[in-house]
Order: structure tokens, then C-alpha cells, then sequence
């Protein structure tokens, strides 16, 4: 009897022999799998918005290669290759957005995504809202700009730029009243 009494007691210091390695290997594997889905969401589309908003002048002038070769169709603008490097207008704006939210350190060329941004058309009108309250005067101006240039498709921003009209910054307001009157029609858009 005093051997099954034994083994009772020993079953509960046995469980917490594996038990601890058991948890901390589990919360190993997720906190690894977490960052491999961060960096798979995050920061492959950032990495590529940044390539694609730094090396501008490379795509237009055809330095860069698919296999070795220069690439850069004649028929494209340097608007539409970059676009076209990103995936496409939709894929673009996703991504350049996503560009424009991360901390300032990260974006060194935050006024070029949001000229970028313009050129992906209607799926960027919410990246451009948002650029709207960037502390980069001229990330705003841009964003501005480029949602007066939508035209009607970007009345869902009048608010914001209603907003920006109490600006400081002279040129601001004005971006913002021509992009207002662009967007309800009041002068033609370009």
C-alpha cells in the first residue's frame, strides 16, 4: 500500500516536470508565429512602398531588371509603373497607405507616397483622408491636391478638408478650398 501511495504522490511533481517546459515551448511557438505574421502583414508592404516610392527615378529610367534584363514598358508613366510594381491601383493604395501610418522614422519619403497615392484613383481616397491630419505640412498639401483632382468621387473628405481650411499655413487653406470646390464642382478638375 505505501507504494501506491507513493506513486499517487509522485504523479503530481511528474506533471509539473513537463508541464512547465510544455507552456513555455507552446508560448514560444505563438510568440514566433505572431512575429512571422507581423512582418508577413506589415512589413513586406511597407518594404515595398518604400522600394517603390525610393527608387522612383530607377523604374522610369529602366535600371531595374526582371531577370537580368532591363524592365520598364515605354507606355507607362513613372506613376503608373511604380503603381504597377505595387500590384496594381488597389494593392497600391493598401500598401502606400499602410506607408503613411507607420512612424515618422520609418517613412522618409512620405510627400512621394502621397503623390503616389493620388495616382491609384478611387481606393486611395481613404489614405488621403487620413493624410489630411499628417503633421507633414507637405504630406498634407499633397493629399489635398490629389483628392481635389478626384473630383466628386472624394466627397467623403470635404469634412476633413473643411477642417484643414483653419490651417495656419496659407497655402494649406487654399489647397483645401480649391480641392473643395473641385470636388463639388464648382472648377473644373484637370
Amino acid at each position: 500500500m505505501e507504494q501506491a501511495g507513493e506513486s499517487s504522490e509522485s504523479r503530481p511533481a511528474d506533471t509539473k516536470r513537463w508541464l512547465l517546459p510544455m507552456v513555455l515551448w507552446t508560448a514560444g511557438l505563438l510568440l514566433v508565429l505572431g512575429l512571422v505574421w507581423l512582418i508577413a502583414a506589415v512589413g513586406v508592404p511597407a518594404y515595398q512602398a518604400h522600394e517603390a516610392v525610393s527608387h522612383t527615378a530607377e523604374i522610369k529610367s529602366g535600371l531595374r531588371t526582371l531577370d537580368g534584363v532591363p524592365y520598364h514598358p515605354p507606355s507607362l508613366s513613372m506613376d503608373e509603373a511604380t503603381m504597377e510594381a505595387l500590384g496594381g491601383p488597389e494593392r497600391a493604395a493598401a500598401k502606400l497607405d499602410l506607408y503613411l501610418r507607420l512612424p515618422r522614422v520609418f517613412t522618409d519619403r512620405r510627400g512621394k507616397a502621397v503623390q503616389f497615392l493620388t495616382t491609384c484613383g478611387q481606393p486611395a481616397i481613404p489614405g488621403l483622408t487620413r493624410a489630411l491630419s499628417d503633421p507633414d505640412s507637405a504630406v498634407r498639401f499633397y493629399a489635398a491636391e490629389g483628392l481635389g483632382h478626384m473630383g466628386r468621387e472624394a466627397a467623403v473628405a470635404i469634412p476633413a478638408l473643411e477642417k484643414m481650411l483653419q490651417d495656419e499655413d496659407k497655402s494649406l487653406r487654399h489647397a483645401a478650398e480649391t480641392a473643395i470646390q473641385r470636388i463639388r464642382g464648382e472648377v473644373a478638375v484637370p
